[in-house]
C-alpha cells in the first residue's frame, strides 16, 4: 500500500466499517448466486470491468487487476443488498412519539439510505483508483464502503436522479471557475456546456 492510501484509510475512518472476514464470505455468496446479484447486473458488472481502464498494466490480460475489481464490486453489490435488509428491519422505538413511523424507516434508519443501490457505471473508476493505491481488494472494498457511509457518495448513485453527482458536479464547476476563470470559460465555449 502506498502511503496516500494509508492516509484516506485514517481520515475516511474505514477502520470503523471493517469487519473481519466478511469480505470473504460476501464473495462467497456472489459466487453461490446471492439474489443481490442478479445474472444482469453480473453481466452489467464485467462489462465494465472489462472496459475499465485496459491499457494499464495492473488491468493488463494476464493480471489480476480485472478480477480484484470484479470482487470488490461483486462484493459492493452484496454488501449494499444486505445492509439495506437491516435498515428495513429496524423497528421504530414504540414509546417515543418522535420515533419514525414504519414508511420511514426505510430511509432514515442506519446511513440514511432508503433501499440497496447495488452496482451503477462509474463505480468501477472509483474502484479502480481505490485498488491502484492500496494493491488489495479487500482493503480498496472497506475503504469504497467508508467513502460511501461517511462521505456521502451513495447519494451519486442513487436512483433516479442521482442528486449527488449533480451537487458534485455543480461544486467543481463553481470552483473551477472561480478559481481558474480562463479554464472555466475555454471549456464553456469548447464544450458549450454551462461551465461560463
Amino acid at each position: 500500500r502506498c502511503a496516500r492510501f494509508e492516509r484516506w484509510v485514517e481520515s475516511s475512518k474505514a477502520a470503523a466499517v471493517m469487519q473481519s472476514g466478511r469480505y470473504f464470505s460476501m464473495l462467497e455468496a456472489a459466487a453461490a448466486g446471492s439474489p443481490h446479484l442478479p445474472p444482469e447486473k453480473e453481466r452489467q458488472l464485467k462489462l465494465d470491468v472489462e472496459r475499465t481502464w485496459p491499457s494499464l498494466s495492473i488491468f493488463a490480460e494476464g493480471n489480476q487487476g480485472r478480477q480484484k475489481l470484479t470482487n470488490l464490486l461483486r462484493a459492493w453489490v452484496i454488501y449494499d443488498g444486505e445492509e439495506a435488509l437491516k435498515d428495513a428491519s429496524i423497528e421504530p422505538e414504540q414509546d417515543n412519539p418522535d420515533s419514525e413511523t414504519p414508511a420511514e424507516v426505510g430511509v432514515t434508519a442506519g446511513r440514511g439510505k432508503s433501499e440497496a443501490v447495488g452496482y451503477v457505471q462509474g463505480m468501477n473508476f472509483i474502484a479502480t483508483a481505490l485498488l491502484w493505491h492500496s494493491g488489495t481488494d479487500e482493503a480498496a472494498f472497506w475503504l469504497f464502503v467508508a467513502m460511501v457511509r461517511h462521505y456521502g457518495l451513495r447519494s451519486m448513485f442513487e436512483a433516479p436522479d442521482m442528486h449527488g453527482l449533480k451537487v458534485r458536479s455543480f461544486t467543481i464547476v463553481q470552483l473551477v471557475q472561480q478559481e481558474m476563470p480562463d479554464l472555466s470559460a475555454h471549456l464553456a465555449e469548447h464544450l458549450r456546456n454551462s461551465l461560463s
